[in-house]
Order: structure tokens, then sequence, then C-alpha cells
């Protein structure tokens, strides 16, 4: 389970926010600069989480939600003023994730996904189909929260289903040897997702705490990338392979 979020950890490599960020920088020179400075907040921000979570737990004791731990040790530990701070940049930080990832989401969804619809494309314009977008995400990130209480569960199951299918196939878009042709990209984009889905509900019909042969859903979607990606270069012609 450990191992597995050493995988899970590389989302953020395949995370649309990420290349956003980076494209927007002026110069490849920022962007490097930029990447590095996150990265250091990036621990930061893990070690700073991390240690709340254990000063709540040996302050607060058993029994308390994770979901709940860092609002009641901030009641517990802070005063009334400092407080109603507290509440504010929580908050501040929660509708400010809201509105950017919605964004993105939206956009990822309207202008990169239905925008190549052609039937989609001539009857509702860019901004339209961004906005339908934004309801689809609304939606869904409003179902996964009411499904789920755990938030390290949502990381766990999202990161699951989205790296198998695409880190693969991005990390080796850079590459005009090694990249998917784009059938097999497309064949890997449905099949590894469903491969990790079918690996959550055997779980839960069985309705046994651990998962098929103690094997985490990520590396079965992994298994079925790296068995696409060998399929695909074993079935190109030789003009294909240069």
């Amino acid at each position: 389970y450990i191992f597995s979020w050493y995988f899970i950890a590389l989302s953020a490599l395949v995370e649309p926010a990420f290349y956003q960020r980076s494209f927007a920088a002026k110069t490849p020179k920022i962007a490097k600069r930029g990447l590095l400075y996150s990265i250091l907040f990036w621990m930061l921000f893990d070690f700073m989480t991390t240690s709340t979570g254990m000063f709540a737990r040996a302050i607060l004791g058993e029994g308390i939600k994770g979901i709940n731990a860092f609002p009641l040790l901030a009641d517990v530990v802070l005063p009334a003023g400092i407080k109603g701070l507290f509440v504010v940049g929580l908050m501040t930080t929660i509708m400010s994730t809201i509105d950017s990832y919605s964004f993105l989401a939206a956009s990822t969804i309207g202008r990169d996904v239905l925008w190549r619809i052609k039937s989609i494309k001539s009857r509702i314009g860019q901004v339209g189909i961004t906005r339908w977008g934004l309801v689809v995400s609304g939606l869904s990130a409003i179902a996964i929260a009411l499904t789920t209480e755990s938030v390290v569960d949502i990381w766990h199951r999202l990161g699951s289903l989205g790296t198998p299918a695409l880190l693969l196939p991005l990390a080796l878009s850079y590459s005009n040897k090694w990249k998917y042709r784009p059938g097999w990209a497309i064949a890997n984009l449905i099949s590894a997702p469903t491969v990790v889905g079918l690996w959550f509900i055997v779980r839960s019909v069985l309705d046994n705490p651990g998962f098929p042969w103690s094997i985490q859903p990520i590396f079965s979607g992994l298994v079925v990338s790296v068995v696409f990606l060998i399929v695909d270069h074993l079935t190109r012609n030789e003009r294909e392979v240069k």
C-alpha cells in the first residue's frame, strides 16, 4: 500500500494544472525555477500536514475522523481572534482551490474533449461548451465528496484511475520513436482505468479489505498500459518504427 503511493504521486506529472502553470511562465528558465521552488514548498506543506495530523492525534485522542482533525485541533489550541483568522484562511484556501480546479476541469472537458467532436462544435460555441464542462466537473466533484469521507481515499482512487491511463502515453509523447500510436493511446485511456475500476469493484463485492492477490489497483492499470505499449511497438511496420 505504501509503495503504491510513490506511483500515485506521479499523477502530478499528468495533471493539467502542472502544464498550465508551466506554459504560463515567460521563459523555460522561469518555469524550471518555479518548479524547483514548488517542490520545496510541496515538501514543506506535506511536512506541516503530517505534523499537524500527529499533533491532532496526540491532543484529541482516538476516534476523531481525519477530515475533522484540522478544524477541531484549531478549536482547541487557538485563541478567539486567531481562530477567526484560521477559519477565514481555511475558507479562502477551499474557495481558491474550487475556482482553480473547477475552471481547469471545465476547460479540459469542454475545450480538449467536447470541442473536438464536430457535431457538438458546430452547434455550441466554445464558451457554451466550457459552461457545460463546468457543470459536469462540479456535479462530479459533489458526487465524489458525498460518497467518500476520507480525502486520502479520494487521492488513492483518483490517482489509481488516472495515473495508469495517462502517465506512459503522456511521458512517451515527447519521443517519436516510443510514443503510442493514437489508436493504442485511446485504447489505453479506456482499458487501464476500467481494469483499475474492476479491481475496486471486486474488493467491494467480496467485502474484503484487501485487493485481489494483494495487488494495488494502480499496478494492475500500469501492467495494462505497459502491455499496450509493447503490443503497439510489436505491430508496427518498419516505416513507423523509423
